[in-house]
Parts: structure tokens; C-alpha cells; sequence
């Protein structure tokens, strides 16, 4: 009753009509009440958290861990692109609603670490690795799995694998970034290792978070700190010790850094160029908002970062995310407004990237009947002219506390088709439309 509810509220009123300005498609409502508190949502920013990617492509399809309110867990859902529906495939992830999670495909199985941190959620929740063999059109959960890689809570954690096989994940924590790694199974994890002061320029806020990428045969990490104005990149090459890492300043000055980081790697050629979309914490008209981060590695091991400015303050934009289209070598920045609302992106070659920093860019999901979307997130992968480009985000009764939940508790996705490789201006943006 809840959906219909929903849907009768959101979609135009004739099949296939779109407003100008409005672009995308607003999915289902993800509210699930609260025990003993009937209109209180117990999801809140099911979409975040920045570093973060709830999706992921394989077997020709897209795919997401999403909330299931008629199952009161996160479920995968897997994307009917005919219908533009995301589709309950009944497949259980995380039983605890208030847990955000991070998803990795690696081309034979299905990696989804999970947890929760006070600030973000509520409620500090050890973090969890499921993993998922998939076969026939249907991932299964594996045997010995879950297992805890992180105790307690943390605002975010990230994972990714190297080129021996290790898995590895990274988070902050009581002010310090950890990474911790798998010990010769999926299953079996070592103890976490604190990032030293002089990898790190010492502690960190509560507010910062890090995020990690494999690139080039390493492990790489990048994360805010608050204290210092500064972003910082720590590296470990494949198949040495877990506790040897060197870290490297990418930018640092008085109020530059902010809890926002999309980190993702190019995988051409056996370096891999870094790219990381970062908001800083400057709010003066005329100074950068929203900046690229691009890490070139050096024969000598080193990263050479150079920065792009994506934004300027005056655009009003916030959690940036980037992702990589190897078809047409360009490099994305998706945005939300600051104030909350639409979604928007930039996009810039991949060799020599440069962004207007005055525009908001192109519309990629908006509509006046959710004009709080926030949290945009997407795949770890590279995507192509075969995979086309697809963006969820979210709209929350978090975000409005006076707004009813069945009115704005709700997903919504857009896509940017890659495959002719015209100009942005000309890609197809999939419109509104009754479901």
C-alpha cells in the first residue's frame, strides 16, 4: 500500500510526460518504521555513505544493494532496464537496517562490507564481509560467511582487492585510519593496523573518513584531516607485509579538506592513473569547492597529484562522486545540490580533465516531486558503452524532518547512455515516467 502511495504521489500525471528540468526515474520508498514508532523511518541515507558504492555490473545488468521494507533488510535488486524498475531478487544482504555498505565484483564473486557508525547512523555496528558466488542469474551466500572485519562503529568503510588475491578494507576510528587485510582466505583477517603518525600527519577528526582503491599492483589510501586543512595517500605494494605502507601529502592548506572523498583508479597499462572527487570545507564566493584529484604513479614508486578544480562555492554543490568511462575516456563528477535537490554531473577527458567551475553541469536525475535527492553513489568499476552509466541517490524524511516518511523516503536512479560517445549535451538522459 505504501508503494502505491508513493507512486500515485510522485509520477506525472500522463505516461511518459517529463517537466522541463526533470530527468531520471524516482524508484520505490524504502520506509520501514521504526519498532513502537509508526511514522519514524529506521533507514536514514540509505544511499551514502560518500566513499561508498551500493552498485555494481555483471551478466549484463545492473545491480544494487537496496533496502527492502517488506523484508526489513538490505536485499539485492537487480536493474530491468526495459522498465527502469529495480527488481527485489529476494537474495538477503545485511539484516541491520541501519548499517551502509560498500560492494565489490570482482568478476567471480560478490564482496559487500557493512556497518555503522554513531554519527552517520545512530548506532555503532561492527562491520561485516558477505560474499556471494553467483551463478544461473542468482547470487548465493557463501559458506563462512559473514565475518566481522571491523569491531565497533565507524562512518564509513571501503574495500577492495589487489593483485595477489588479498582483500583489504579501510576506515577511521576513534581518530586514526586503520586498514585491515585477509590472511590466505576471504574469510580469515588479521588484526587491524593503525596508519603510523608519519604515514598519517597525525590523528584525525571524528567527522574524517578514508577511502582505498587498487591500483598498478598496490593498495592505496586516501583520507581528510580536519585538524590540518590536509589530504593525505598512503600505499602498499601487492604481496609485502601488510604493516609496510608510505604515505605522501596530496594537498593541504587551512580549511581545505572535508569529509568527502570518491576515490577510483583507471586500470590501462600496468600503473593505473588515481582519480579522487573531493569537496573541500572553503565557503568564500570565488574559492573551490569541489576539486579532481588526479595521482599519476612515477617509476619511482611515488604518486605525482595534480588538482583540478571541479566547482567553485558559487555552484553549490556537495558529495562529489567520481566514476571512469573507458569507452569515451572521460572522467565524471557527480554532484548534489548543497541546499539539497537535483543530481547533477560534469564530465572532462580522462588525459587532460577541465570543468567549468561556475556551472552546476548536466541534470542527470531531478523532479519537483523529490526536491531533496542527495548521497549519489554507483559502481567501483569502470563503466563503457556497453554498461552505459547508472547513478542512485536518495530522498529522505532525514533530510526534511517536518515532510511525511511516505512522501520522500524514497530512491531514485538515473542513467547517461555511453554508447555513441557524443558530446554531454547530447547524451540521452532516460526521462521520468509512470511505472
Amino acid at each position: 500500500m505504501l508503494a502505491l502511495l508513493v507512486g500515485a504521489l510522485l509520477w506525472p500525471a500522463a505516461p511518459g510526460a517529463r517537466a522541463a528540468g526533470e530527468a531520471g526515474f524516482i524508484d520505490f520508498s524504502f520506509f520501514v518504521a521504526a519498532r513502537g514508532q509508526p511514522n519514524v523511518d529506521a533507514v536514514t541515507t540509505p544511499s551514502a555513505e560518500k566513499p561508498q558504492s551500493k552498485l555494481w555490473y555483471n551478466d549484463g545488468r545492473w545491480w544494487a544493494d537496496l533496502v527492502s521494507p517488506a523484508a526489513r533488510a538490505h536485499r539485492i535488486f537487480a536493474l530491468d532496464r526495459a522498465t527502469q524498475q529495480w527488481v527485489d531478487t529476494g537474495t538477503r544482504l545485511d539484516p541491520r537496517l541501519q548499517t551502509k555498505s560498500d560492494c565489490l565484483w570482482d568478476g567471480a564473486h560478490l564482496y559487500v562490507v557493512s556497518g555503522g557508525g554513531l554519527e552517520s547512523t545512530g548506532a555503532d555496528l561492527d562491520a561485516q564481509l558477505f560474499r556471494y558466488s553467483y551463478a544461473n542469474g542468482a547470487y548465493r551466500l557463501d559458506s563462512g560467511f559473514p565475518v566481522t572485519v571491523r569491531r565497533g562503529g565507524a562512518e564509513a568503510i571501503v574495500i577492495d582487492k589487489d593483485t595477489r588475491g588479498t582483500l583489504w578494507v579501510a576506515y577511521t576510528q576513534g581518530n586514526t585510519v586503520f586498514v585491515n587485510s585477509s590472511a590466505g582466505a576471504d574469510n580469515k583477517w588479521g588484526s587491524p593496523l593503525a596508519l603510523a603518525p608519519a604515514q598519517t600527519n597525525g590523528t584525525v577528526t571524528t567527522d574524517d573518513i578514508a577511502s582505498l582503491v587498487a591500483y598498478g599492483g598496490k593498495i592505496g589510501v586516501l583520507w581528510s584531516n580536519q585538524n590540518d586543512g590536509g589530504f593525505y595517500f598512503a600505499s602498499h605494494a601487492d604481496g609485502t607485509p601488510a604493516n609496510r605502507w608510505s604515505g605522501a601529502t596530496v594537498a593541504r592548506s587551512p580549511g581545505l579538506a572535508d569529509d568527502h572523498i570518491s576515490l577510483k583508479a583507471l586500470q590501462s597499462g600496468a600503473t593505473g592513473t588515481l582519480y579522487a572527487a573531493v569537496k573541500t570545507s572553503l565557503t568564500q564566493p570565488g574559492e573551490p569547492s569541489i576539486l579532481l584529484l588526479v595521482g599519476r604513479p612515477q617509476a619511482s614508486g611515488d604518486v605525482a597529484w595534480a588538482t583540478v578544480l571541479v566547482s567553485a562555492v558559487s555552484a553549490n554543490q556537495t558529495r562529489p562522486m567520481v566514476m571512469l568511462d573507458s569507452t569515451n575516456r572521460q572522467v565524471y563528477v557527480i554532484l548534489a545540490d548543497e541546499s539539497g535537490g537535483s543530481i547533477y554531473y560534469k564530465s572532462a577527458s580522462l588525459d587532460g580533465p577541465a570543468f567549468d567551475p561556475n556551472s552546476k553541469g548536466q541534470l542527470l536525475i531531478g523532479s519537483a516531486r523529490a526536491p531533496f535527492l542527495n548521497n549519489a553513489t554507483s559502481s567501483k568499476q569502470s563503466v563503457n558503452g556497453a554498461t552505459d552509466l547508472v547513478a542512485l541517490a536518495s530522498y529522505d524524511n532525514f533530510a526534511r524532518p517536518s515532510a511525511s516518511p511516505a512522501t520522500t523516503d524514497v530512491y531514485a536512479h538515473g542513467v547517461i547512455d555511453l554508447a555513441g560517445g557524443a558530446p554531454p549535451s547530447s547524451w540521452v538522459f532516460v526521462p521520468l515516467a509512470r511505472r
